[in-house]
């Protein structure tokens, strides 16, 4: 009988190794979709059509999907809160990207309508870009300590599953500061004037596609470390 127990232990289901799961998929999938959305607002404003409009209500739109972000964020911040000891350093770096997310989402959603109302968008909408920017560079820290807590207390023993998720972390890293780098570049170059409604453009292009990424990446790991988490434990010792 105890033999049964023991061998059953390392077929933990879905549930068990993240209870929040389904609500961090929610907010990922939807980050994703939001990120789309700024990515055709910024084409379409590129091409001539509308574009200082455009670029405000994608200012908006990446806006919520740092919100939605900063949600994400929270829900995995509180489990690891759950089942951490001893690691409060580490929570605090989280809880510190997880409110920066969320003030950086309300302050672009709040120069996104000031753009919108007329109050000095080639200025305004910039800013935005160089906030969003700093953000995503600001959120790598926090994003890869919070991975690295939740992979630690979900009783994950797959090898593989480690060693993939580590890599995949660590190439989206690479990736978000390319994206922060970019937005914070034209936003600078937008302030001081040149061409702003264009760099500005491109700058939420980068963000849009920054945000998609990051919630697709997201969505990906969290499927993929249920997935792993089922395999039995000679598969997990491969």
């Amino acid at each position: 009988m105890e033999r049964t127990e023991s061998q059953s232990e390392p077929y933990t289901g879905t549930e068990e190794l993240h209870p929040t799961e389904g609500i961090v998929m929610s907010g990922s999938i939807a980050e994703t979709i939001t990120g789309a959305g700024a990515i055709v607002l910024s084409i379409i404003g590129l091409v001539g059509i509308l574009p200082q409009a455009l670029l405000a209500v994608a200012t908006i739109a990446i806006g919520a999907a740092f919100l939605m972000a900063s949600g994400s964020i929270a829900s995995r911040f509180n489990w690891v809160l759950s089942q951490s000891i001893g690691t409060t350093g580490e929570t605090e770096e989280v809880a510190v990207g997880m409110t920066t997310e969320f003030v950086s989402g309300i302050a672009g959603i709040a120069l996104g309508v000031l753009s919108l109302l007329g109050l000095v968008p080639q200025v305004l909408l910039p800013v935005a870009a160089i906030v969003f920017g700093f953000t995503l560079l600001f959120g790598i820290g926090p994003q890869t300590r919070l991975n690295d807590l939740e992979m630690m207390h979900s009783g994950l023993t797959h090898g593989m599953a480690r060693r993939v998720a580590r890599e995949a972390g660590s190439a989206a890293s690479g990736i978000l500061i390319l994206f922060g780098l970019g937005a914070v570049t034209l936003g600078i170059l937008s302030v001081v004037g040149l061409v702003p409604v264009t760099l500005t453009l491109v700058a939420m292009l980068s963000l849009g596609g920054a945000t998609l990424f990051n919630g697709a990446a997201i969505s990906a790991r969290m499927w993929g470390l249920s997935r792993f988490s089922e395999l039995p434990s000679h598969a997990a010792k491969a």
